[in-house]
């Protein structure tokens, strides 16, 4: 007698193992079953992950690239949908301005026609005024240099070749000097004038008087004026 059997234990046999677990059946079963499930789809490649061979750094250079080139498109194409719906009313606005500029320059004239002008230089355009139906001068638009770019002006002219006003459209002189050139105090001293016109700084009788400190400004102004002058001139003289 063993000493457990002695002290009243018990001698259990060893378990039996099975020999085979079998959970799924057969592994000949489960192959087969493996095999009839569809291969799994075949995994997307990027543009930028075709490209053989391209180093990580050159990768992330050309991600870089496309969408800064994206963003520059989109916003390209919102400048443009934006530029395309204000070109029609900035142009209106232009055309307004102008008109009223005709009005103000040959205030005698009732209605304007625009000529077919070919003269070039800084006149931009003729217009003859009439009053009923009658011509009374005419409305010219030019454009000469000044210090700050181009000066924008309409200049009216009567019918016996005198300018009857001036006006400024746009400019862009210098505020405090050239920009005075917009106020009546200077181009008050064109009306009444015929001519080739000359600019002083002395205030010599019978020229005009340069702007104090902008004598480019002025002398641009003049410049146009002249141009318009000459344009007039040759339409309704033909010289």
């Amino acid at each position: 007698m063993s000493e457990l059997e002695k002290k009243g234990g018990e001698i259990r046999g060893t378990p039996e193992v099975p020999e085979t677990i079998t959970m799924y059946g057969p592994v000949e079963d489960l192959e087969e079953k493996r095999g009839d499930a569809p291969p799994p789809p075949p995994k997307e490649e990027r543009f930028i992950d075709k490209l053989p061979g391209m180093h990580p750094a050159l990768r992330v250079a050309v991600r870089l690239g496309a969408t800064l080139l994206a963003i520059a498109l989109t916003v390209g194409l919102l400048l443009a949908i934006v530029n395309g719906m204000t070109e029609a009313q900035i142009k209106l606005e232009n055309e307004r301005a102008v008109a009223e500029g005709m009005r103000a320059v040959l205030p005698e004239a009732d209605s304007f026609e625009a000529l077919d002008y070919q003269g070039g230089g800084v006149v931009t355009g003729v217009s003859r005024g009439t009053a009923a139906g009658t011509p009374v001068g005419c409305a010219v638009t030019a454009s000469p240099s000044g210090f700050g770019g181009p000066i924008s002006l309409i200049v009216g002219v009567s019918s016996s070749g005198e300018v009857t006003g001036v006006t400024i459209v746009s400019l862009s002189e210098t505020p405090g000097l050239g920009a005075k050139a917009q106020e009546s105090a200077f181009l008050d001293q064109y009306a009444g004038k015929s001519g080739e016109l000359l600019v002083t700084k002395t205030g010599e009788a019978g020229k005009v008087n340069a702007i104090s400190g902008a004598t480019i400004t002025s002398q641009a102004v003049t410049d146009g004026v002249n141009a318009a002058l000459r344009a007039a001139e040759e339409v309704q003289y033909g010289n």
